[in-house]
């Protein structure tokens, strides 16, 4: 089941990064309920490790997304700053998942 979610994930980094990547590992599931508004949202996280075919944006600082409408952008930081809590890390899970395999490669 969990191998049917790659081709939406490498669609999706096409589609709001313009590039093309190469899933290495699937890491997980993770499911996360939140306040949204006046209500409650839910939602279903699919974790999965990969790699950018083009390279050069491992070096870039920011990187521009497009979804839908909204333009944004993504940017590195390293997971330390996570860790030692200088920067919150969303939804809950994730962050105790990275510690869990901090010392892996993903």
């Amino acid at each position: 089941m969990k191998n049917q979610h790659i081709p939406f994930v490498i669609r999706e980094f096409k589609e709001e990064l313009h590039t093309e990547v190469e899933i290495t590992n699937y890491l997980g599931c993770l499911e996360n309920i939140f306040q949204l508004d006046e209500g409650i949202g839910h939602e279903i996280i699919q974790l999965y490790s990969l790699r950018l075919l083009d390279t050069s944006l491992y070096e870039m600082e920011k990187m521009n997304i497009q979804d839908e409408q909204t333009v944004s952008y993504a940017k590195w930081i390293p997971v330390t700053v996570f860790i030692q809590k200088k920067k919150v890390l969303y939804p809950d899970g994730i962050l105790n998942y990275i510690q869990k395999k901090k010392d892996e490669i993903l």
